[in-house]
């Protein structure tokens, strides 16, 4: 079924107003898998790759194409609000709408006699063998009356897909991803549950910043005299960990510092702004 080949590839969002949840930089690329456990292995992990693989035009609309070894390729937008965008049966529809609020719905067009409706929930805590991810969005699609739940995708700031699940394939969770020419994680752990993580890194426009457990207080970034260019809220942080982000839409390219002044210590995190 299509729509199953689309989730399973379905990668992360590039980000408008600051928002990155489906890069489709040119060398994007993501590596999932899952780890097949006793009695029917031993245990053996199953990985397997997924990349933009080239630009189209499709009716005077431009698209980017996920490369899937063994299955058909699909192709995929961004509009301005973040929300993702693909061919379904000839037309362009919405597929991940990162705009909507925890509990909203909206429906995939009919196809075939039948519809998707969406369900989306957030934020969405996930730990997968690439990291710990915070402020995640899920969508849930279903089909009425059929199944519940036909499949899920979980998609996380400035990261994409980390996990996702089918009733018509194994979709299995991320282990690692490069975004933006910057390889986000290579630890089958996942970070330390005291880092503060600046991703991704080097970075072109929107900078999310995961702040571990812990009460932080002051969060800005420094430019290379060290004078602060941003302040992060940090407002809703409290004993639990938490994600900022940082648009840097208007400041020059070069090395900035995220500083992160917490009740117990101090971090600072170097970051480089490209273009």
């Amino acid at each position: 079924m299509r729509i199953a080949a689309l989730v399973l590839f379905a990668l992360a969002a590039l980000p408008a107003a600051g928002q990155s949840y489906f890069p489709l930089g040119d060398d994007d690329q993501w590596e999932y898998g899952y780890v097949l456990d006793p009695p029917f292995s031993d245990p053996d992990t199953i990985r397997y790759e997924r990349r933009v693989a080239e630009r189209v035009v499709v009716s005077d609309t431009a698209y980017a194409v996920i490369d899937l070894p063994a299955l058909p390729t699909d192709t995929f937008r961004v509009d301005p609000e973040g929300r993702v965008w693909g061919r379904w049966y000839g037309r362009d529809a919405l597929f991940l709408d990162v705009s909507r609020s925890d509990g909203e719905r909206y429906e995939l067009p009919e196809s075939d006699g039948f519809a998707y409706v969406v369900t989306v929930r957030r934020p969405v805590s996930v730990t997968v063998p690439a990291g710990s991810f915070e402020d995640a969005v899920e969508f849930s699609f279903d089909i009425p009356d059929v199944f519940d739940d036909e499949f899920t995708v979980l998609l996380a700031p400035g990261v994409g897909v980390v996990s996702g699940f089918s009733l018509y394939n194994n979709m299995g969770d991320l282990f690692a991803a490069t975004v933006d020419g910057q390889r986000v994680t290579s630890s089958e752990l996942g970070p330390s549950e005291t880092d503060v993580r600046a991703f991704p890194n080097p970075f072109r426009r929107s900078l999310t910043v995961t702040l571990p457990a812990g009460m932080w207080h002051h969060t800005v970034v420094l430019d290379a005299r060290g004078r602060a260019v941003a302040t992060l809220d940090a407002s809703r942080c409290g004993p639990g960990s938490c994600a900022l982000r940082w648009d840097g839409a208007g400041h020059p390219p070069g090395m900035y510092v995220v500083h992160a002044e917490g009740a117990a210590r101090t971090v600072a995190v170097p970051v480089v702004l490209t273009r």
